[in-house]
């Protein structure tokens, strides 16, 4: 499949090669890796985990004599060092302090996102080297058991009962190709579960009995049947056409050479921990969670965690007919005995002699194990009545997991990820990617060719114009875009289908007027809504009269509209409920709220003919001419103030497209100069992004002072502001008295200056001075009556008013001693400059 596209802003074609297969390098990375930067624990094996590895050779031996048949099993691959180490002992637990990685599909995203997926090089075959998850995240590159690795160490340190299974996949899944699969967005929402009926009470009432006629029912069957005999045979029923895309992977699955035999692992989350309901199987490589009915893999040869391995007894079954009772030696044999496993088999011993058996078995194995490692004394101490005596798992050799907030936020090793799917292609972005904000595209296609676009989702973040997303739909030239908070007019949506009509609604509580919204469909109606909490107003619409088609002549309003919210206080035969203003005609309609119990309203129409009252309550006195002519001028008067609050409301709509155009214009610009992806941990300060406050370091970036180039930094001219006059290339030189009256003019300056500032210090010195005189006198007066905390005090305050004294001293003697020589400089670079030659003659 050929999938062509937009990328960057240029035309590109990627093929599902491209896509979804990248070649496995890992024996490359290892080869290039030097060991000996790595920790100590990387390289050497310890005494327990060399006893684990005997352990696991015989458990490797003894498996194969009984079950000859099986597939060699994943125990004890090499690491990045070329080491053996037991595959439970790499997994390392960790919890990471980002909140995307705290939830599990949240945290399945991130791992499919960051880590670049390698299929293996020989699908039928185990991997010889499992490394470290802590290599993978720094390679942000592995197969499927490196992911599987990594995204267990992830959940195990958050919570989750996670393992690793090792197990057989379709070939679509081993290659990450996802061209059959529906995106999870575009998938039908899950139907929600019946409600349970309430349960009956003790004293209800019994609901009434439904009375039926048995014979119109009769009739009704009589009916139905000769209708049907009257109506022609049905041809048979054609079964639904495939579609064409899925149908080829299903061709292609069926006749892979290796179908079923392809080696793939993932991870198993199992309820219970974290408050999962159901245990689910996730796809490292894609960050897809299956149930157990539902997943696409083959079956299971082992799974394990940092604490146990176990290997399938129950046949080459799919996944969702298994048990998964991991305690039941009948259905998984487990590597290392503990006393859960010991108390659970017990009890299925009871019950099952087969499982008693393979207990007694195992039992014995591992006590002979025990024995051999532990030393014939130990041995000879037990008996039949003891526990046995197991192996007890090695800690984790693999250091503690961390990850730079850079790395984090730049996700796709290279900034930008593609996903393909069936009729829809992802993209994702890292933020501060792009220019334009982008971090999440969405195209989705009416062909499985991909060349037919039907819809574009955008999502932007960091925005400065508050963008949030953007969603076009081709067929029906409708573009919708969704802002957050903070955006000037308040805008909230805007929607705009091309020639027809623009809805733009906003953030009523962070405008004045509380405008909800406002409709227009053009050359024909507009519709201003507002809340209503701080006025009584609700709509307001304005409508055109038809132009002739031929004609370019602007619409005509026709109609204006507005309709108000009840006010409790007023009597409904006052307040106003709606006024129309039909300019076509030049009258003025206004209906009043219903009364209480009243099926009809109150109305009055206004007109330069005359007037004409309908009043619902016979009891309330009918209006005046008098009243009724006052009440005509108010009206006109409101009249006049919609249209111009109508002509405001199109002023600043209009106001508000020139600024998105404007805004677009702008982020296009810069997207097309600057079309660059920073994915690789550098800093990047797009000029139309914000940056958040907890990003340290591209906020010391954005206050950071650019310095201008064009300008040069011009040295300060101290003789300037004395000179009689400029001096000019071509001007005449300074005479004698003019030299020296510029020359005294700035050493008075720089000596008044300088006096200033010795001054300043003076007066500082006199009054901490006179301050410590003062308290020192209070304290001689008052010294016979005062308490030890007092003359705790006096001591301390006194010396601290030393220290500030011999402070000022020191500084008022070096400025003396600074000022003769700053004196002294001066007159020399006088006597030196070019402008002052006179003095030398």
């Amino acid at each position: 499949t050929v999938l062509h596209g937009w990328l960057h802003g240029r035309a590109m074609t990627v093929s599902y090669d491209e896509a979804s297969y990248t070649p496995n390098a890992k024996l490359q990375r290892i080869a290039q890796l030097d060991p000996w930067e790595l920790p100590d624990s990387y390289r050497t094996n310890t005494n327990k985990e060399e006893r684990m590895l005997e352990y696991v050779d015989r458990f490797v031996r003894q498996f194969t004599d009984l079950h000859p048949e099986r597939r060699p099993l994943l125990l004890a691959p090499r690491n990045e060092c070329g080491r053996r180490k037991f595959i439970c002992t790499t997994l390392r637990p960790t919890q990471i302090p980002y909140t995307d990685l705290y939830d599990l599909d949240s945290c399945a995203t991130f791992v499919s996102e960051y880590i670049t997926y390698e299929p293996l090089d020989l699908q039928a075959s185990l991997p010889s080297h499992v490394p470290s998850p802590d290599a993978v995240m720094g390679w942000q590159a592995g197969d499927c058991f490196d992911c599987a690795q990594l995204l267990c160490s992830l959940l195990l340190g958050v919570g989750y009962d996670a393992y690793v299974v090792s197990g057989y996949a379709p070939k679509a899944v081993t290659l990450v190709d996802q061209t059959a699969d529906t995106m999870s967005v575009l998938l039908p929402p899950a139907a929600e579960p019946p409600k349970a009926a309430p349960e009956p009470k003790k004293y209800a009432v019994r609901p009434r009995k439904v009375l039926e006629s048995r014979f119109l029912k009769k009739k009704e069957e009589e009916m139905h049947a000769s209708e049907e005999a009257s109506e022609p045979p049905k041809e048979k029923e054609e079964l639904p056409v495939d579609d064409p895309g899925s149908k080829a992977v299903e061709e292609d699955e069926l006749m892979d050479e290796l179908h079923g035999k392809r080696v793939h692992a993932w991870v198993m989350v199992l309820a219970g921990k974290r408050m999962l309901e159901q245990t689910r199987f996730v796809e490292p490589t894609t960050g897809r969670c299956y149930k157990l009915d539902a997943s696409p893999y083959f079956a299971i040869e082992s799974l394990w965690n940092a604490s146990n391995y176990w290997v399938n007894m129950q046949g080459p079954l799919p996944p969702s007919k298994l048990s998964y009772d991991l305690y039941s030696p009948a259905k998984w044999e487990y590597l290392l005995v503990d006393l859960a496993s010991e108390a659970v088999g017990a009890a299925d011993a009871e019950d099952d002699p087969i499982v008693a058996n393979e207990m007694a078995a195992a039992k014995a194995a591992v006590a002979k194990t025990g024995a051999k490692n532990n030393g014939a004394d130990d041995a000879n101490e037990g008996d039949a009545g003891n526990p046995i005596q197991s192996m007890e798992m090695p800690p984790s050799w693999v250091a503690k997991l961390t990850m730079e907030r850079e790395r984090f936020q730049a996700r796709c090793p290279s900034g930008h990820r593609l996903t393909v799917y069936r009729k829809a292609r992802l993209e994702r972005y890292s933020p501060y990617a792009r220019e334009d904000g982008l971090i999440e595209r969405i195209t989705i296609f009416t062909d499985v060719d991909m060349l037919d676009e039907h819809e574009v989702r955008e999502t932007f973040a960091n925005r400065k114009d508050k963008l949030a997303s953007r969603t076009v739909y081709r067929a029906e030239a409708k573009t919708v875009e969704k802002f957050e908070p903070g955006r000037s007019r308040a805008l909230k949506e805007l929607i705009t289908i091309d020639g027809v009509r623009r809805e733009a609604h906003f953030y009523d509580t962070a405008r004045l007027d509380g405008l909800k919204s406002r409709v227009e469909v053009f050359r024909i109606k507009t519709t201003l809504t507002f809340s209503g909490e701080r006025d009584t107003l609700l709509m307001r619409t304005l409508s055109y009269a038809q132009p002739p088609e031929d004609s370019g002549s602007e619409p005509v309003i026709r109609k204006m509209t507005e309709r108000f919210r009840r006010t409790p206080e007023l009597d409904s035969e006052v307040d106003i409920a709606k006024r129309t203003y039909n300019m076509a005609n030049g009258t003025i309609k206004v209906r009043y709220h219903y009364g209480r119990d009243r099926a009809t309203a109150s109305s009055r129409t206004f007109s330069t003919a005359g007037h004409h009252v309908v009043q619902v309550d016979p009891f309330s006195k009918p209006p005046t001419d008098a009243v009724m002519l006052d009440e005509y001028g108010q009206l006109q008067q409101a009249e006049r103030e919609c249209l111009n609050q109508m002509r405001e409301a199109d002023r600043q709509a209009k106001e508000l497209l020139q600024r998105r155009d404007t805004e677009e214009a702008l982020v296009a610009d810069a997207v097309a100069e600057d079309d660059r992806i920073f994915g690789d941990g550098s800093f990047s300060l797009p000029a139309h992004l914000l940056v958040s406050v907890y990003d340290t370091e591209r906020s010391r970036l954005a206050l950071k002072p650019e310095k201008s180039e064009d300008v040069p930094d011009i040295p300060h001219d101290f003789l300037t502001p004395f000179l009689p006059r400029q001096l000019t290339p071509g001007a005449k030189p300074l005479t004698r008295e003019e030299a020296l009256k510029a020359r005294d003019d700035c050493l008075r300056s720089l000596k008044d200056r300088l006096v200033e500032r010795a001054t300043i210090v003076q007066s500082r010195l006199d009054e901490e001075n006179a301050a410590l005189s003062k308290r020192q006198a209070s304290f001689q007066r008052n010294r016979d009556h005062m308490e030890p905390s007092d003359e705790a005090e006096y001591e301390r305050y006194c010396q601290e008013a030393m220290f500030r004294i011999q402070i000022l001293e020191q500084r008022l003697d070096r400025h003396t001693e600074l000022s003769l020589h700053k004196y002294a400089e001066m007159d020399a670079r006088l006597r030196a400059d070019a402008r002052l030659s006179a003095l030398s003659r």
